[in-house]
């Protein structure tokens, strides 16, 4: 609850109240929500919650209540023209950022990233954010020749390795249009573009850099890079959801493709069906000059609707990534759209054709990935009717090998078939031995569990730690611009709170 939460409670049904705008949440008078509920970053003993359009915030791991967001505003740039800016001047302005910042495990620094979007076909930044936990946050502006490097979608997550920060163009379309007020649709670039800096180019001062553009073939939204690459070749693994696309969700109005019919009211807001099947990719690349030295793929029914989340054993990626497990979403035809099959009917990397999408319902399926070797090892398929999600790695605390620890899900359901269970549960697998199904499974009759994506798992709790940003400071300048009945409202509802 960031000081957003507060002022779209109490402006309900008053002329400064927050709408629905696409997948933003808009006040015209106010400015962007900051919906912190994507994922989570450790950073060393501390634990900071992300979303791909707001600051992070740390907050107390034991209390969960939160502590202070990342920079001032002031140190972050707004995601729209400045010009827009300063004419609005937002108490909340929109922030595009990342929900996967990343922590560079020698350092203890994060990295994250500041991203402007192009209007019209201008303007549009990127900025690499290094920040080591207690100052100022430090700008890097991404260049690619003389103009700045853009992003044509969004940012949903960065790596690093021990030599080069990554930042992925990621398929999950930031649309201008549903925020202005229109109903269009644009389909996700059938590309990935990478943009690869060295990190020995990063002066302490901040300032313009060099970027090396990558493209690599289908579109995604997950990545992961090994750490070493003290050889030169950077190593890739990407989860291609191809002529799929999350940031799109069943309307009212929308036609099934399979029926001909208007979608349920009952499915409205759910996650559209994929239009083909997932792939897993591997990848090399010379990390001087961006060349794909070598290319894998994977395409595999056990990924329909993914491969979307993942997790491995730790919270920050190994010199060698050897298992990757990876949980994809399944098919359901009651989530098939006409228009998304109109969108990516000549997706240009199609493996089956649309006439040839699956008849029946193919489940939610976890898989252990031989990342080395390039391998499916192990895989479970879970039950019609749940759908699964959150897959998150615990260690044991003596193992026997690198997988020999736990894999717990989120898994929902209708089934209310056992008076102690929701339907809504906790799965917890052997992460060695996923196909002999969960070896338990957790649940309550009060549990009703939200969609849930990304979460991360800690040996102990840690402490907070003593950096903050005052939230009245933060914001009196740009609050002292607003009526006096905004004013007051700030004064009443937001800063006792912070």
């Amino acid at each position: 609850k960031p000081p957003c939460h507060f002022i779209d409670e109490a402006t309900v049904d008053q002329d400064s109240a927050f709408e629905n705008l696409g997948l933003a949440r808009i006040s015209w008078n106010l400015g962007a929500r900051s919906l912190l509920n994507t994922a989570l970053l450790p950073l060393n003993d501390r634990l900071l919650i992300t979303a791909d359009a707001g600051r992070p915030w740390e907050f107390d791991p034991e209390t969960l209540s939160l502590l202070s967001p990342v920079g001032y505003l002031d140190e972050w740039k707004n995601g729209l023209s400045d010009i827009l800016d300063d004419f609005m001047h937002w108490p909340f302005p929109l922030l595009m950022t990342t929900a996967h910042p990343v922590m560079e495990r020698e350092t203890g620094k994060m990295f994250s990233v500041n991203w402007g979007m192009k209007l019209l076909g201008m303007g549009g930044f990127i900025d690499i954010i290094e920040w080591d936990g207690q100052g100022e946050l430090i700008h890097h502006r991404l260049k690619h020749g003389w103009l700045n490097a853009t992003i044509e979608q969004s940012v949903h997550q960065v790596a690093v390795t021990s030599d080069h920060v990554i930042i992925m163009d990621t398929a999950f379309v930031n649309e201008m249009q549903d925020v202005l007020g229109g109903d269009g649709m644009r389909p996700q670039s059938p590309e990935s573009i990478l943009w690869v800096v060295n990190k020995a180019d990063l002066t302490a001062e901040g300032g313009d850099v060099s970027a090396t553009r990558v493209v690599i073939p289908r579109e995604s939204a997950h990545f992961l890079a090994d750490y070493d690459t003290s050889s030169g070749v950077i190593t890739l693994h990407l989860g291609h959801q191809c002529a799929s696309d999350s940031s799109e969700v069943l309307q009212a109005g929308n036609v099934n493709a399979t029926t001909g019919m208007p979608v349920s009211n009952n499915l409205l807001g759910m996650l559209s069906a994929p239009t083909d099947i997932g792939v897993l990719g591997k990848y090399t690349i010379a990390g001087d000059t961006g060349e794909i030295l070598s290319a894998q793929i994977l395409p595999d029914e056990r990924f329909w609707g993914g491969p979307a989340l993942y997790t491995l054993n730790g919270n920050h990626t190994p010199d060698e990534i050897e298992d990757i497990w990876w949980l994809s979403f399944g098919f359901s035809n009651e989530l098939c759209l006409q228009r998304i099959e109109n969108a990516y009917e000549d997706h240009p990397h199609r493996f089956l054709n649309l006439e040839d999408l699956p008849e029946e319902n193919q489940p939610s399926c976890l898989v252990r990935v031989d990342a080395k070797a390039f391998e499916i090892k192990d895989h479970y398929k879970f039950p019609q009717g749940r759908w699964a999600s959150t897959p998150t790695y615990v260690a044991k605390t003596n193992p026997a090998s690198p997988i020999d620890g736990y894999i717990i899900c989120n898994v929902i359901s209708d089934d209310e078939s056992d008076p102690n269970s929701s339907g809504d549960e906790i799965w917890i697998f052997a992460a060695n031995d996923l196909q002999s199904g969960p070896i338990t499974r957790l649940g309550h009759p009060d549990l009703n569990m939200p969609l849930t994506l990304h979460s991360c798992y800690l040996k102990q709790i840690g402490q907070p730690s003593n950096y903050h940003v005052d939230v009245r400071q933060d914001m009196q300048d740009r609050v002292t611009r607003l009526n006096e009945a905004l004013q007051n409202m700030f004064e009443e509802t937001v800063y006792p709170n912070f």
